[in-house]
Order: C-alpha cells, then structure tokens, then sequence
C-alpha cells in the first residue's frame, strides 16, 4: 500500500520522484553457492573419513558392529550425554568450585562432537555398503569412508527427514562412543 508523503505546512517541496526497487534474489548465485558448500562438505567429510579409516579400520569396523547392535539403546544415550554433558559444566562453573573441571568437561564434550560426527560417516558408509553389498559384517574401507561421506550429505538435502536421520545416526555415534570410553573397549588390544 503507497503512502502519501507527509510535508509540514510552509515547506517547500519540488517534485518527488518515487521508483520503486524491489530486492530480486540473484538465484544463479545463491544455487552456486549451495553447490560448492555441499562440495566442500563432501570433501570435508571424504578427507576426515579417510583419514580414520586409514589409520584404524579395525577398531572403527568393532566400533560400527558394537554400534549397530545396540542402535536405539545407542541413540539414547547420546541424546543423555550431549545434552546433560554441558548442564553439568555450567552448573559447576556457576558454583566456582569446578571451574577446572569445566574446562575438562567442554573440552571433552567438543571433542565428543567431533569425533562422533566421524564415527557417524563411517557407520553410515559401512551400512550402505554393507546392504548395497549384501554383507552382514560392517567394515571400514577407504570406499566405505567415501560412501558414507556422500550419503551422509546427501541424505541432508531431503528436509526434514534426512536431517533427522543424520541426528540418530550422530546421536547413535556418541552414545557407542561414551559406551567404549565407560568400558574401556578404546583400550582393547586389536589383533592385525
């Protein structure tokens, strides 16, 4: 709706010249801009994946069949420990007397994320791998790292539901992980 404009009684106004600027969203760019985000995931992810799987396949393979057999009880105890982790922290920064201890806790807890975003890419690879092949044993490969890598981005790109299965299998990732640290199974001796 145009508005008049208000001029105060004695003013004097030449002619006003209105034009009208409406704000086009440049499309092309922001498309390419999504393009090479989602490029730059993939090789964000693909890299650290790799990386893992080089260094140890056979603890991330244990990882992702103790993983897959407790999946639910998994995801659970992830969801308790992402969320309850940082309360802790607070609360004993705001008593003063574990401030030292929070920092342990936060440095901890990133740590956590971190790695559990790892360890997700390389459970979803091995998965799909494992049911694309047909292989009942999870097993991490540079090809499962690099399956994962694009399946975990991909399956972000459907709205609602691809992000919601990232978070469980994400959730699943740090609930086996805080399951291994409390169980010392990171310790296990592992048999090449």
């Amino acid at each position: 709706a145009e508005q008049e404009p208000i001029v105060a009684e004695g003013a004097q106004v030449s002619a006003i010249d209105f034009e009208r600027h409406m704000r086009q969203a440049n499309t092309a760019a922001v498309a390419k801009a999504a393009v090479f985000g989602g490029i730059i995931w993939v090789l964000a992810y693909a890299l650290v994946a790799l990386i893992a799987a080089w260094v140890a396949p056979k603890r991330i393979s244990r990882f992702a069949e103790d993983m897959k057999r407790g999946f639910w009880a998994n995801a659970g105890i992830g969801l308790a420990g992402i969320v309850v982790t940082p309360i802790v922290a607070i609360v004993l920064l705001f008593l003063l007397v574990g401030y030292q201890l929070t920092f342990v806790l936060f440095s901890g807890y990133v740590f956590l994320l971190a790695l559990s975003l790892v360890l997700a890419v390389q459970f979803a690879g091995a998965y799909v791998y494992a049911l694309a092949k047909k292989q009942g044993v999870l097993a991490v490969t540079w090809q499962t790292a690099l399956v994962g890598a694009i399946f975990f981005t991909l399956i972000r790109l459907v709205p609602v539901l691809g992000s919601v299965a990232c978070a469980v299998v994400f959730l699943a990732a740090a609930g086996q992980l805080l399951r291994s640290i409390k169980h010392g199974v990171v310790e296990r001796p592992v048999a090449e």
